[in-house]
């Protein structure tokens, strides 16, 4: 695996692991004749927020670090993305590790702070109240 290239502060280093948008495989034509055929393909990618494993999700791979980082604020797991300090993809294992600036800076795992689960990330005075 790739060393964890530099940041911009307050933002997360990336493995930069992506995988080729398609791999050939030999197909067989119309004549009979065997021909090199580009196709795409969806690899598996386990993801793991402070050495806890949360899903599995199908990638074609091509910004896996990215997909973890969307997956975490998509389901509401992370309040922004500088909570994370590093994101390292391996794809001999197929598994992305995700690591809480919470867990690199005290070695507290970030659900032993908050429940992993939803966080509310709402602006002050906001609320559920739909009415107006």
């Amino acid at each position: 695996m790739n060393p964890l290239p530099t940041r911009a502060p307050g933002l997360p280093a990336l493995s930069r692991q992506a995988r080729p948008a398609t791999t050939t495989v030999i197909a067989v034509n119309e004549l009979g004749e065997e021909v090199p055929t580009p196709v795409a393909g969806e690899h598996p990618l386990t993801l793991y927020l402070d050495k806890r494993e949360l899903v599995t999700l199908m990638t074609l791979g091509g910004a896996p670090e990215h997909l973890a980082l969307g997956y975490l604020r998509n389901q509401r797991l992370i309040a922004e993305v500088a909570a994370i300090a590093s994101v390292q993809v391996d794809w001999e294992v197929g598994a992305v590790a995700v690591t809480s600036r919470q867990l690199a800076d005290t070695g507290v795992p970030l659900w032993e702070v908050q429940p992993l689960g939803p966080v509310d990330d709402r602006s002050e005075g906001e609320s559920d109240d739909q009415s107006h």
